[in-house]
């Protein structure tokens, strides 16, 4: 069982540091080096290895574009956004300067966070706010998600997609299709947090909603963190242990859940880590492991 092949206990920093120092103790006896075990081992060291680290387009109309509309317009203009109605086009530069000296255009970072349903959404706006601080930030959010979650507490900066916006805009062949688009557009995808519910689905291939369709149109050689949330003995169900092997073979990236007392009143594992510490986490990796440059950014 999870609670006792990977219980962390306490804050993630102090998890990561006992499963570097008794690696040994996270196993039953007798179960040896499971398949858990392996990944839990992998996740760990990815996770510890960050942590140990810490020391615009304007519309010539009269009204403006609605959010969903400014999304298209950016990753995927239709015939009716023609080039004479976007103002920010830039004029055509002509320099003597040899192409391959020609240093390319720095952009921020294209964050896609998506939330599921799980008490733990209620943190989701300010989840948003850190990373809006440094990154392009588009958020998604299931049916469920938005029972917790108070809009206002969304940054502008932010747009939120929700499942209703999925085919709102789809009309005929050769339209845009919101979940392809999303994924065209971002460089890190980060489900937090993530729901149980959303990770069965996601581990048995089902998309029946803009997130989970995201994730199965997912170009993995772009990264996937995931932070669940759920009731402790829902995280030690064995199911969740199957789930977690099969999101690790699709190449997602845990994020590991901390050990306090839970929204329903429970105390134990399955909490959703902090959102300042899912903001480091990213920010890190990035710094080990940088976006590309391209001249198209």
């Amino acid at each position: 069982m999870l609670a006792n092949k990977c219980c962390l206990g306490g804050q993630i920093g102090s998890g990561v540091n006992d499963v570097r120092e008794k690696p040994n103790e996270l196993v039953d006896e007798g179960n040896g080096g499971d398949g858990l075990h392996q990944i839990w081992g992998k996740w760990s060291r990815s996770v510890s290895m960050i942590l140990e680290t810490v020391s615009s387009v304007s519309v010539n109309q009269d009204a403006p574009p609605s959010p969903l509309e400014y999304f298209f317009l950016l990753s995927c203009p239709s015939p009716s956004w023609s080039s004479d109605n976007v103002i920010a086009q830039p004029e055509p530069v002509t320099s003597n300067v040899e192409p391959s000296k020609i240093e390319p255009i720095h952009r921020k970072p294209r964050i896609l966070l998506a939330a599921s349903g799980s008490v733990a959404a209620i943190k989701f706006g300010h989840l948003c706010k850190c990373f809006c601080e440094w990154a392009e930030v588009r958020a998604v959010a299931t049916k469920s998600a938005l029972h917790f979650i108070d809009k206002v507490t969304i940054p502008e900066d932010a747009i939120l997609f929700t499942d209703e916006d999925e085919w709102s805009h789809w009309g005929k062949i050769g339209d845009c299709v919101l979940h392809i688009e999303m994924r065209r557009w971002a460089d890190i995808m980060i489900i937090a947090p993530l729901s149980a519910n959303t990770l069965g689905k996601i581990a048995g291939g089902l998309c029946d909603n803009l997130l989970t369709s995201i994730v199965r149109a997912w170009d993995y050689s772009k990264p996937v963190f995931v932070a669940p949330a759920m009731n402790t003995f829902m995280w030690n169900n064995p199911f969740t242990e199957k789930h977690l092997m099969s999101i690790d073979e699709l190449g997602m990236t845990l994020i590991p859940p901390v050990t306090k007392r839970l929204a329903c009143g429970d105390y134990g594992n399955g909490a959703m880590a902090e959102p300042s510490l899912i903001n480091r986490t990213i920010r890190l990796f990035l710094e080990k492991h940088p976006l590309p440059d391209s001249s198209n950014w």
